[in-house]
């Protein structure tokens, strides 16, 4: 019997008409070269059952295995853009929190009785160059800067649904409050007398008094607040209220 390539030639019954040895030879063809053609589509596709027929119910769950990994390859995906967008975040934050430390540095010494009144000028002076600064870097902190949509990250706007997962339920809500200077109430006091109008350093009591408000707003910063889904999600500006 010829073979050409990986396929036994096919054999004709016509020609074997009532030839009973024959027709079982043929029949032992046919079955050879379906079982090499079913072979060379399972080493072509990479699948031990690429057909339906050769089992439905391991088919169907070979599909679904297969449609997992699937799903979570691109979960993987989306995994490492949240992380690039968390991570821009966290560097803001990280900004915002050297930027608070200096200011607290300033209002500690504003807390010391020696000062003059244009020394306390200066101080105050030099917080409002820094709560500028807060200012901007919470306004510039955004992802895909420059990009057909930008997303402001720490206005208080923020607040996203990642897919972590193949599932629908495999999600990862993630809000960040808002983290200008008024919103951390650092802004500069605009009456000395008000504990609650911000930072103050004209006088000794507002000093004093500013030292514990900035200390808050650090551990706001360096432990600010996600939720992990959409109703316990907690806005870090609530802290303020």
């Amino acid at each position: 019997m010829p073979v050409i390539g990986n396929t036994v030639a096919l054999a004709d019954p016509q020609r074997a008409r009532s030839n009973i040895a024959s027709m079982s030879l043929i029949n032992q063809v046919n079955a050879l070269n379906r079982e090499i053609a079913l072979r060379q589509l399972k080493i072509a596709t990479g699948k031990a059952q690429p057909r339906m027929e050769d089992g439905a119910s391991f088919f169907v769950l070979q599909n679904k295995m297969r449609n997992q990994v699937r799903g979570k390859a691109m979960a993987l995906d989306n995994i490492g853009d949240a992380k690039d967008e968390l991570s821009l975040a966290e560097a803001g934050l990280l900004q915002i929190d050297d930027l608070l430390g200096h200011m607290r540095d300033i209002v500690v010494r504003g807390a010391n009785d020696t000062l003059t009144s244009e020394q306390r000028d200066d101080i105050h002076r030099e917080l409002m160059m820094l709560a500028m600064a807060i200012d901007e870097v919470a306004e510039r902190t955004k992802f895909n800067e420059g990009g057909f949509d930008e997303m402001p990250l720490l206005d208080g706007s923020f607040g996203h649904t990642y897919q972590v997962g193949p599932n629908e339920e495999d999600k990862f809500h993630v809000e960040i409050g808002e983290f200008t200077s008024e919103a951390l109430n650092v802004n500069l006091a605009e009456n000395e007398d008000d504990p609650e109008s911000g930072i103050n350093v004209l006088d000794n009591a507002g000093a004093k008094r500013s030292i514990s408000l900035i200390d808050f707003d650090v551990d706001l910063t360096v432990n600010p607040s996600i939720g992990t889904d959409a109703s316990s999600a907690t806005n870090a500006n609530a802290f303020n209220t």
